[in-house]
């Protein structure tokens, strides 16, 4: 079976118990803020625990173990450097969003970037630039996986909430 590595921070930290047995979770505390350095750190740790998959998500993100494993399907089966899921189920479900363009992501931004959420395949992703250390660390990444060639994608099937940010 698979392994997943997830990665997460306070003040609101995930509970294990709303998680499935495959997954590990790591929950941090902010000695330093560094968003890159923290994703660095847990993708050196996946590595040497042979974990094949690594999620990135920020503390206030809610989606199901359903939508987790809708990700690891796109991921894996779809050829991208990266996925994240549907904000607010902002796309249609069925409807993967691939983006490849190194420019930006215009006028359908909310949409189409991954940033809170995101997942790549551990012995393939980049290190982050520890010089993001916090605003634009996410975008940055996303568009380094870009630069690649395989693209980005968001994945319709796979809704996602952020209570605190909710309007």
């Amino acid at each position: 079976g698979f392994k997943f590595l997830i990665v997460t921070d306070e003040p609101d930290p995930i509970s294990p118990l709303d998680l499935p047995d495959e997954v590990d979770l790591w929950n941090t505390t902010r000695e330093e803020v560094n968003l890159s350095k923290w994703w660095n750190v847990g993708r050196a740790w996946a590595r040497l625990q042979g974990i094949d998959t690594f999620m990135v998500t920020e503390s206030d993100v809610r989606m199901t173990p359903a939508n987790v494993w809708r990700l690891h399907e796109a991921l894996w089966g779809g050829g991208y450097s990266m996925v994240g899921p549907n904000l607010y189920g902002a796309m249609p479900e069925r409807e993967i969003s691939i983006e490849r363009s190194q420019s930006g992501w215009g006028r359908r931004h909310a949409e189409h970037r991954i940033c809170q959420t995101w997942m790549v395949k551990t012995a393939e992703t980049l290190e982050a630039d520890e010089r993001f250390v916090w605003w634009h660390a996410d975008e940055q990444h996303e568009m380094r996986h870009r630069a690649l060639g395989r693209g980005t994608a968001i994945v319709g099937s796979a809704r996602y909430e952020r209570p605190l940010f909710q309007t």
